[in-house]
């Protein structure tokens, strides 16, 4: 049953990430991460433009966090569970014209965190941009600003 609502979860993220997001997971021996906070992010621009509506889905194996320049998408705890769940929220008010920055904190119980996320902008003139989880997001153990 786990694996079925696993590969049902997983349906649906690539429902919400698409084709172009990649899951990401701390590189190391699965032994050193269980339960240890395992931080990936990246770095994009957004235009100087009206944004209409922006919005993240991910994936957190097994719980964390999600944050848009240093603030939480969500404020709830990290939800633990058998099998990660797919989250989707509304980041319009968390975004700036120019560099910003988007931050998982993935925590798991069996191994090193990993996460699959989407960040979806759509802007008033009817343009979409989108930042995808991929091998070029940036690893760490340690928490920086």
């Amino acid at each position: 049953m786990r694996k079925i609502l696993f590969l049902l979860c997983c349906l649906t993220v690539c429902l919400f990430a698409g084709p172009k997001a990649e899951w990401i997971i701390y590189p190391e021996d699965l032994s050193e991460g269980v339960n240890k906070e395992r931080l990936l992010r990246t770095e994009f621009d957004v235009a100087d433009k009206p944004i209409k509506q922006a919005s993240v889905a991910y994936i957190l194996d097994d719980s964390g966090y999600v944050y848009v320049n240093g603030k939480s998408v969500s404020q709830d705890a990290p939800r633990k569970s058998d099998f990660p769940g797919c989250y989707s929220f509304d980041v319009t008010g968390l975004l700036t014209a120019g560099r910003n920055a988007l931050c998982a904190i993935a925590i798991n119980g069996g191994g090193s965190g990993g996460s699959i996320l989407r960040l979806s902008i759509n802007y008033k003139d009817g343009s979409i941009q989108e930042v995808f989880s991929d091998t070029t997001w940036k690893t760490s153990r340690v928490k920086t600003e």
